[in-house]
């Protein structure tokens, strides 16, 4: 059996009624964006597994996202407000898997978990511990581009 891949979208202001896959949970119009169409995501949500009853811990960013990465609640991670880094004695995620598993985790887009890691890279200061970061461009970069 071939391990399966496992891929977190996590986005801000997202709602799963925003996703045309899941059209038939929301039959009122007051919900989602009924001419919306997301192929992309909607050939996801049928190859995968949907978390259809999802909350966040926490309203502010990052405290929310350290959750997700941690698997612990935001006074455990340290991160109790936005600009605050994950405790470094806590693992994340890709840190748990590179100690229990063979998966290799990549990181793409911004960290907002915290700490110096706004704009992850694949070394140096903004390195994001146990992630290989797929670099972005950031948004005082795009007229400086060179494409």
């Amino acid at each position: 059996m071939t391990q399966p891949n496992l891929l977190v979208i996590v986005s801000d202001q997202f709602c799963l009624d925003a996703i045309s896959a899941y059209r038939q949970y929301f039959h009122d119009p007051a919900w989602g964006c009924h001419w919306v169409e997301t192929p992309n995501l909607d050939r996801m949500v049928a190859g995968g597994t949907s978390f259809l009853l999802n909350h966040s811990v926490n309203p502010v960013c990052s405290p929310a996202r350290s959750a997700i990465f941690t698997g612990r609640m935001p006074l455990e991670t340290g991160v109790t407000r936005n600009e605050i880094g994950i405790d470094r004695k806590v693992p994340n995620l890709a840190q748990w898997f590179e100690s229990y598993s063979d998966l290799r985790s990549i990181y793409c887009g911004k960290w907002h978990a915290g700490g110096k890691w706004g704009n992850p890279q694949l070394e140096g200061p903004h390195r994001i511990p146990g992630f290989e970061a797929i670099p972005i461009m950031c948004y005082g970069e795009i007229g400086r581009a060179h494409v």
